[in-house]
């Protein structure tokens, strides 16, 4: 995805990573790689999966939100669903991606597979929102840098990485400022707050900010269902430090005090990963079944592999009757914006 301004837009993605790059996606390499700023790249709302090594090489300004990527590295081990290394970000957004069952193999040996992996000498990235499970290796990793960067970064320069507002289902949190390289590195603006981890392994001195992350279950509505919400008894609601704009804003605003992890508690659901089109619709199962006097619960079945529904797609109910129906149905009618 090179050049500027470009956007890879509500794809299904699978059988990738094989060959070439070995990513699904993958940006531009220096010297013409995106600037970021006003002009940087966006891959939003793809759902990418099956995949022999990873879905996203984390290419400077390139902005990777909302999408659903699983299945990953099943012919390597040691990297990440997403994957980033010796790269300036230009400030790219990692943000409200789904990632999970990364089974990379992991033994003495190969260090297993993770959600999302900033490898040695990474720079200006913003991780928020993304909920990330079932992986072989930390979930979300970063290594620190020393400035060893094709156009190099001098040494002991901030790394300048916000992770924020991430939740970890069963997985670790963690960073490392490796010292058996030189310079050694530094983890020197990597920031790790408002996250939920099962282990939270961020004791390294190096670190500019490591504050408001909890460690263990924050009582989920259901995680069994992957409902990864909040519920009201969570010591994890309204426990977090509000971080201004771009990680607390639209679509997860908090409700009073900040909530720590992905999901704001009072906010509707999200969609991740490609969702239906208009042409999809005529292909649909629609069945609904009467639970009240004026509501109805419906199951929407046939969808196509790899996509959802909308985050606006509504079941409205009508009670006005048709020529050949009688007052026992109820009629549910599909609405797509």
């Amino acid at each position: 995805l090179g050049g500027r301004n470009n956007a890879a837009v509500n794809n299904v993605i699978r059988e990738a990573g094989y060959m070439g790059f070995s990513s699904a996606i993958a940006g531009q390499l220096p010297p013409d790689s995106n600037p970021g700023g006003a002009v940087k790249n966006q891959a939003i709302h793809n759902t990418i999966f099956d995949l022999g090594r990873i879905a996203f090489f984390a290419d400077a300004g390139l902005d990777i939100k909302h999408n659903d990527l699983y299945n990953a590295q099943f012919q390597a081990s040691g990297l990440g669903i997403i994957f980033s290394a010796n790269t300036d970000g230009k400030n790219a957004e990692i943000a409200y991606n789904l990632l999970h069952d990364n089974l990379a193999e992991k033994t003495a040996l190969y260090n297993g597979g993770h959600g999302i992996f900033m490898d040695d000498n990474t720079y200006n990235y913003r991780i928020y929102r993304n909920i990330i499970w079932n992986t072989t290796g930390p979930a979300l990793f970063l290594f620190g840098g020393n400035g060893a960067l094709a156009t190099p970064i001098p040494p002991n320069t901030s790394t300048n990485r916000q992770v924020y507002n991430n939740t970890l289902i069963n997985g670790r949190l963690q960073a490392e400022a490796k010292t058996n390289v030189q310079p050694v590195q530094t983890l020197a603006g990597a920031e790790f707050r408002n996250n939920i981890a099962y282990i939270v392994d961020l004791d390294s001195p190096a670190l500019t900010v490591a504050d408001h992350n909890y460690q263990g279950d924050p009582v989920f509505m259901d995680a069994a269902q992957h409902d990864y919400r909040l519920r009201p008894s969570s010591p994890a609601v309204n426990a977090g430090v509000n971080l201004g704009s771009p990680y607390m804003d639209a679509p997860m605003i908090p409700i009073g005090a900040p909530d720590l992890g992905a999901l704001e508690s009072g906010r509707p659901p999200l969609a991740f990963g490609a969702v239906l089109r208009p042409r999809d619709l005529a292909q649909l199962n629609v069945s609904c079944y009467q639970t009240g006097d004026v509501t109805a619960r419906c199951q929407i079945g046939n969808l196509p592999l790899g996509r959802s529904v909308p985050d606006d797609f509504q079941a409205v109910s009508y009670t006005h009757l048709r020529a050949h129906e009688t007052p026992e149905h109820l009629v549910c009618r599909l609405l797509l914006e």
